[in-house]
Formats: C-alpha cells, sequence, structure tokens
C-alpha cells in the first residue's frame, strides 16, 4: 500500500519531493528504535540518521 502511495504521490509532485519524504522513515526508524525499543549502537545509528538527514536537506534545497 505504501508503494502504491508513493506513485500516486509522483504523479501530482516532482519526484525531487517525494524521494527525500521517502528516506525520512530511516531517520524516524532510527530514533524509535534507540529511545522506544532500547536498541544498542545507538551512538553510531544516530549519526547515521544524521548523515542521511544532511542528504535529505541537500535534495530538497538543490
Amino acid at each position: 500500500m505504501a508503494y502504491i502511495l508513493v506513485l500516486t504521490a509522483m504523479m501530482f509532485t516532482p519526484v525531487s519531493y517525494v524521494a527525500p519524504a521517502r528516506e525520512l522513515n530511516i531517520v524516524f526508524g532510527t530514533l524509535m528504535g534507540g529511545r522506544l525499543l532500547g536498541e544498542g549502537n545507538t551512538l553510531r545509528r544516530s549519526v547515521g540518521a544524521l548523515i542521511i538527514l544532511g542528504g535529505i536537506i541537500m535534495l530538497t534545497v538543490g
């Protein structure tokens, strides 16, 4: 269902807006895994999530 929603969104908006929005799930998943589930390697995962977030910001700005 999520894939169909992404395809539908791509029909109405540019891909440069939809693609970064899809990648936000990695950032949210990292935060939820560290905080709610108490998964290990929180620092390393948070650094990776911040790098991904920086890429998302660069995609939306540029």
